[in-house]
């Protein structure tokens, strides 16, 4: 069960995709299971395939930017 306000995305390539429409330059990382994207404006993403699973840290401005924009590029499907 998902908590509030947690975000997911059960396709990394989708996510690949989403990320670079955002416009927010970066590059991204892997390390198994674990894929990371790093703004360089300080924000990060990490997303984990096995659950599909995407936090975000950094500034708190630099974070929330990131979110926002990500977010606004989504579409939701359950």
């Amino acid at each position: 069960m998902k908590k509030s306000g947690q975000i997911t995305c059960g396709n990394f390539k989708v996510l690949r995709y989403v990320v670079a429409r955002t416009g927010i330059p970066g590059k991204w990382t892997k390390e198994g299971n674990h894929r990371q994207f790093r703004a360089r404006s300080g924000a990060v993403l990490n997303y984990w395939k096995t659950t599909g699973t995407i936090n975000f840290q950094g500034s708190e401005r630099a974070a929330t930017e990131l979110r926002a924009m990500l977010l606004r590029r989504a579409i939701v499907i359950e």
